[in-house]
């Protein structure tokens, strides 16, 4: 059931089984889990049903020396968080990601790689994906049409990606939900903070308010923070009390620590590509039931061997995602009715003001949906870093406030701390494709230090997920330390990032979590 807190709520307090703060894929994937469950869900998204405000958008890095925090007004809130607006690839994280790597200070998962073997299982069902298998270059080698590039196990591999064909969870389970009997789902309901018992030790009430600054309190058996990487943190510090002065589940000083992001340059390399099938990593295959393409990581064996974090390399045509063809693309969602972009006239001017860009676009996708090696433009190599966990990064309140009268975040995030080792491990990655290393690595660290970065918002790292609450601030069941009843779901529980997008992970953590609050007898 869906509700507009615009169009009036029917209770001055909601009692519920289980509160989840959040309708993005992990709020979504527990709610999904337990419908008809003996459990009344209620779901509390901060924007709209279908749609959002301008001004609400979703919080994103930008490029700078040192980076910052700021609203996307592009990307905005509603049932479905950032699903409504990623391009749905999907990779597990692989086992090493989960292990302990002592070259890495903080690394390593209370959890192993096999505990969510089951759950990835689920989480491709439920995101509409193929099967597992269809991870795997060697099982997906026989339907390839495109190849991957042949290169030297021992430092790079070929890994698979599997794409989403609806990326948009909400509209993918719409109708179930629509259905359940025992899940609500709230737009326009702005958490506040968490109130807890006299001892802090049971959070006893969330508090919400609507776009009106109506109250929304809520009584629960159990509750879910599962707002985001950076909307987690930022709760939990909002609501500090005498039995927790310096926030919600952070006496040991971790709630939004080690905050991560996938960060990424974009270097040129000419004609490189020519006479060369780059469709593996620059298009899309069916093999079977599943769409997929293709990326470049190092191996386990060089990242222990070199003591280095991880590193992801693809191809792309040089003028693929410029400003205007990113708006043409939203344009063509707005006609085909699946999203009204934020500002569409904006949209409009940008992309008329560039009728040739566009077209030079359109030919590529063309080239590339033909398999054409040459699809003009030259290439671009995309070099996707993993962060390490750094205590320093992190994400805290804010001196000002939002419309809302509740605290911003703000970002603290140095790139250079692993700059020596992802310049080793470019150099060598280029050398074995055949491009000029050192150049290479020297283009990576220039701009990195110059600030020349993209990022791809994803979140991780900000209440991690630790056994030690003196190093972490959710355990192996993403329940915050020292609460009973509070537990956080999404990418801000990851201890390390990895180098796989985190949206599979996301879910099958949340699908975990929720068979965990199943066997509570909510």
């Amino acid at each position: 059931m869906f509700i507009d807190s615009r169009e009036g709520l029917d209770q001055d307090i909601i009692t519920t089984d289980l509160c989840i703060a959040g309708a993005g894929a992990a709020g979504l994937a527990i709610a999904l889990e337990l419908i008809d469950a003996p459990i009344r869900v209620l779901l509390l998204e901060r924007g709209g049903i279908t749609g959002g405000d301008r001004d609400d958008g979703i919080y994103r890095v930008v490029a700078g020396s040192p980076p910052r925090l700021t609203v996307d007004p592009e990307c905005v809130r509603y049932v479905g968080g950032s699903t409504n607006h990623w391009l749905g690839n999907c990779r597990p994280l692989d086992e090493e990601d989960f292990a302990r790597r002592d070259w890495i200070s903080d690394s390593g998962w209370p959890i192993r790689r096999d505990e969510l073997a089951l759950f990835y299982e689920r989480a491709q069902a439920l995101c509409g994906l193929g099967a597992m298998r269809h991870y795997d270059v060697e099982a997906c080698r026989p339907h390839f049409k495109h190849p991957p590039l042949e290169v030297r196990p021992g430092v790079l591999v070929n890994r698979v990606l599997q794409t989403c064909p609806e990326p948009r969870l909400a509209a993918l389970h719409r109708q179930r939900l629509h259905d359940a009997d025992n899940v609500r789902i709230v737009g326009g309901a702005r958490v506040t903070r968490l109130e807890t018992n006299a001892s802090g030790d049971t959070v006893t009430r969330l508090h919400a308010v609507t776009s009106g600054r109506r109250p929304i309190p809520v009584k629960a058996r159990a509750f879910v923070l599962a707002a985001g990487g950076i909307e987690n943190p930022r709760l939990l510090l909002c609501s500090a009390s005498p039995a927790h002065p310096a926030g919600l589940g952070n006496r040991h000083d971790l709630v939004g620590r080690f905050f991560m992001e996938h960060a990424y340059v974009d270097v040129p390399i000419g004609s490189w590509g020519e006479g060369r099938d780059l469709h593996f990593y620059t298009g899309r295959q069916q093999v079977e039931s599943a769409l997929i393409w293709g990326q470049l990581t190092l191996s386990e064996d060089f990242m222990r061997a070199e003591r280095v974090p991880g590193l992801t390399l693809w191809f792309q045509p040089h003028q693929w995602l410029t400003p205007a063809v990113v708006s043409a693309s939203r344009l063509k969602s707005m006609l085909l009715g699946q999203a009204w972009p934020a500002a569409p006239v904006r949209d409009l001017l940008r992309v008329l003001g560039r009728p040739r860009e566009i077209g030079r676009a359109a030919w590529q996708r063309r080239g590339r949906r033909r398999g054409s090696a040459r699809s003009g433009g030259g290439h671009a190599l995309r070099i996707q870093m993993e962060q390490a966990p750094r205590p320093w990064n992190r994400i805290s309140l804010a001196s000002g406030r939002d419309r809302s009268g509740q605290p911003r975040a703000e970002l603290a995030l140095r790139l250079t701390d692993d700059e020596p080792q992802h310049s080793r491990s470019v150099r060598m990655a280029g050398e074995l494709i055949g491009l000029d290393g050192p150049r290479l690595a020297a283009t990576v660290q220039t701009m990195l230090g110059a600030g020349q970065v993209g990022f791809f918002s994803h979140h991780m790292g900000t209440t991690r997920m630790r056994e030690d609450p003196r190093e972490g601030v959710v355990d192996a069941d993403g329940r915050v330390h020292g609460v009973s009843n509070l537990f956080v779901a999404g990418s801000s529980v990851f201890p390390t990032g990895g180098t796989a997008g985190p949206t599979l992970t996301i879910v099958a953590l949340a699908l975990r979590l929720a068979q965990h609050l199943r066997q509570r007898h909510l």
